[in-house]
């Protein structure tokens, strides 16, 4: 019997609202709506604040308020982070190459790295960080 070599290679590009998969692209349509809305409560909520006395029974009540909704937000950016990463691994390749094109602009991008080449050594598969201007 012989042994086939499966070499599926799968190149990350992350684009600020696009995670792509050698040309299969997973958009967060269904999460942008969802993060505009927190973010516009988050902002609003922040002017109240702005507004309020400091150290106030008023301004404690509109800090918890301020907490809940960016505990939202990362929520779902990790939620978004865990399902791009399941649909890697789930797809079974060799190798995961990720290329790095000045990215420091994104959120989380580091984290996504890092839980990436995690869970990619749980299921032996080959991780490389590529650098474009190298």
């Amino acid at each position: 019997m012989e042994t086939v070599d499966r070499e599926v290679r799968i190149e990350i590009d992350i684009v600020e609202c696009v995670f792509t998969i050698n040309g299969l692209s997973i958009q967060r349509v269904d999460v942008l709506e969802n993060i505009e809305k927190l973010e516009k409560q988050l902002l609003r909520q922040k002017r109240r604040l702005s507004r309020k006395e400091q150290n106030s029974n008023n301004s404690k009540a509109v800090l918890e308020k301020i907490k809940k909704i960016e505990n939202k937000l990362d929520n779902v950016y990790n939620d978004y982070m865990n399902k791009c990463i399941s649909v890697v691994i789930k797809s079974n390749p060799t190798c995961v190459v990720i290329v790095e094109n000045n990215q420091k602009f994104l959120q989380k991008y580091y984290e996504f790295v890092i839980r990436m080449k995690v869970r990619c050594k749980m299921h032996g598969i080959e991780f490389k960080v590529l650098n474009t201007y190298a």
